[in-house]
């Protein structure tokens, strides 16, 4: 082949394309179910230790400390976390 190469150099066959989809399905089935950790979430605070999402008391804003390896406690307490922006 020379350059520059032409879409008639480039020849895919089914069997290439099917081999590639079952390399996708493998990678896929492979992964690990994400453990619902702090330490995972986007919403805790590495730096102060605390969830970020805010409790809403009397109108002041709180902040539930957590450790790292804590399981999530809004999910715990049955409290849906929706991302708002």
């Amino acid at each position: 082949m020379t350059w520059p190469m032409t879409s008639d150099d480039v020849i895919i066959t089914k069997k290439g394309a099917e081999m590639e989809d079952e390399n996708k399905t493998e990678k896929k089935a492979a992964r690990k179910p994400v453990e619902h950790i702090c330490n995972n979430c986007r919403l805790y605070n590495r730096e102060k230790g605390e969830c970020k999402v805010a409790v809403l008391i009397e109108g002041n804003e709180y902040h539930m400390p957590v450790f790292p390896g804590d399981r999530c406690h809004m999910e715990q307490l049955g409290i849906e976390v929706q991302q708002v922006r």
